[in-house]
């Protein structure tokens, strides 16, 4: 979900020559949005049935199924008005007549997004069973949105129809996703109601763009950032997470404020590019950029590591009287020797916050595991930085390696 580059608006239609629209390739592409209305409206109209059928249709379940509606609506109403957007990014002149089978994936997605906020009503439920088995289903839900994320892009570039409709259609999605999502996960008491901040904060941007329009004050082109994909992708994951209701509420809070952070501040970032009040180089790289990124890597991540380190050694130090399984010892320890030399520091940081904030975890939430579990969530957002003994997974995300061989676009 990266802040959306500006594009002008259309004046007639989509801004095209009517000369190259044709009547019937628009008219099929009408009937299939036809079909993709029907297919985003279907889950909420099976809910309501579902509901009514059992006689549980009452006030509240009725109220908590309307963000449902809502999303839904707002998805219909975005293929609507971006119908005639379904043309090739190489050739604009012509028009598609299907949306074609990277948008039907993408539209599958949104439905599941509807389909997640369905589970809202079950939220409200005093029976354990059903809180428990509706947080399993929604993290498996938002894993499907998640994985299917990573697909639709493919399909489109390996079938060469990359359009602009598509790339509107999976911005969307990936923002009504993380925000029906957060709007679950703080319905179920998985992670504290500030997160909602992090689903909304897309919306807040585009509404502030829409003001400065009504203004007619300046807009500054505004491309991708390089990291604004990885940032969206970490909330995906920690939303998966977190739904699993196997996880401690206390550690699933931590990580939410930490991972919610360079999302609000990524916006904040954009907001000052593209109101003309941060410069950025050809690279989409401002000053401010590029301290932060020194600092990061110089400083605060050797300094996290260091502390992890010191954190494990009390940690391991106070446990060896106490009955602490072997397995846990090994794992703890191992997993944050790794990290705090920066060998394959991310994914032994991603480990470390499954094993502590784990229900399983023989580790009570006192100082030294809460320090060396914040510690991973900092290290698997901003990497091991400086005097690492082995960083892969930074060519990974940042694709730099992935683009060598040729199995992404650069």
């Amino acid at each position: 979900m990266n802040a959306v580059p500006l594009i002008s608006e259309p004046s007639n239609g989509g801004g095209y020559p009517p000369s190259v629209e044709s009547s019937a390739s628009i008219k099929q592409l009408r009937v299939q949005a036809r079909w993709a209305t029907l297919l985003l409206l279907l889950p909420w109209l099976v809910s309501v049935f579902i509901f009514v059928s059992t006689s549980r249709l009452d006030p509240a379940a009725g109220a908590a199924l309307l963000p449902a509606v809502g999303v839904a609506l707002y998805l219909v109403q975005t293929l609507w008005r971006n119908l005639e957007k379904n043309r090739s990014t190489q050739d604009p002149a012509s028009l598609y007549n299907t949306l074609g089978a990277a948008n039907w994936l993408t539209l599958a997605r949104s439905a599941a997004v509807v389909s997640l906020a369905c589970l809202l009503p079950l939220a409200h439920s005093q029976a354990g069973g059903v809180l428990y088995y509706t947080s399993l289903t929604a993290s498996l839900v938002y894993l499907a949105v998640a994985l299917a994320d990573l697909v639709d892009g493919l399909i489109a570039r390996t079938q060469g129809r990359v359009t602009e409709l598509g790339k509107i259609l999976d911005i969307e999605t990936d923002a009504a996703g993380l925000l029906v999502a957060a709007l679950v996960a703080v319905a179920l008491d998985r992670i504290p109601g500030f997160y909602l901040a992090a689903g909304a904060i897309y919306y807040l941007y585009i509404l502030a763009l829409h003001l400065r329009r009504q203004r007619n004050l300046p807009l500054v082109h505004l491309p991708p950032r390089p990291y604004g994909r990885i940032t969206a992708g970490f909330q995906m994951g920690l939303l998966v997470v977190v739904l699993i209701p196997i996880f401690s509420p206390l550690f699933c809070s931590i990580a939410a404020l930490f991972f919610m952070v360079p999302l609000v501040f990524g916006f904040g970032r954009d907001w000052l590019v593209v109101s003309g009040r941060l410069a950025t180089d050809a690279s989409q790289q401002s000053r401010v950029d590029k301290l932060a990124a020194q600092l990061t890597r110089v400083y605060v991540s050797p300094i996290i590591r260091i502390i992890m380190l010191a954190a494990c050694g009390y940690l391991l130090m106070t446990s060896w009287p106490a009955p602490v399984p072997f397995f846990w010892l090994v794992t703890v320890g191992g997993t944050c020797l790794l990290a705090g030399v920066g060998f394959l520091g991310r994914g032994a940081s991603l480990l470390l916050m499954l094993l502590l904030g784990s229900n399983l975890s023989p580790y009570e939430a006192s100082l030294a595991p809460v320090l060396i579990f914040a510690g991973a969530v900092i290290l698997l957002l901003c990497g091991t930085g400086s005097w690492s003994v082995w960083a892969p997974e930074d060519d990974i995300l940042y694709r730099r390696r992935l683009s060598r061989f040729g199995l992404i676009s650069g």
